[in-house]
């Protein structure tokens, strides 16, 4: 079982994972003009060059492209940034998906 990304209301829904790192994590979208919700599993990328400051990076397939997701350590969290955030708010608007997601509370 994956576990699950959470969102940071602190930091304009910003992307986190608690605890120690997986190979794989689940979060959903919700496409906004038909309210379908579609699970998406990021899973670990172990061939993947990382940046200095990049902890790991793991991929997800939307619609047949796959996007690239960065995990930094922030102490007693992971946060999480798109590789490419233009191709993925492109992505968001051409079909119209707005990720969704549980909030942590400390």
């Amino acid at each position: 079982m994956s576990k699950k990304v959470y969102f940071d209301k602190s930091n304009y829904g910003g992307w986190f994972v608690k605890g120690d790192l997986e190979d794989y994590y689940l979060f959903k979208s919700v496409n906004i003009m038909t309210n379908e919700v579609t699970e998406y599993i990021l899973s670990w990328t172990r061939n993947q060059k990382v940046e200095d400051d990049v902890v790991r990076v793991y991929d997800v397939e939307i619609d047949g492209e796959k996007y690239l997701f960065n995990f930094y350590n922030e102490g007693d969290r992971y946060e999480i940034y798109s590789a490419d955030s233009r191709s993925l708010q492109k992505l968001m608007d051409d079909k119209s998906l707005v990720f969704v997601g549980e909030t942590y509370e400390d």
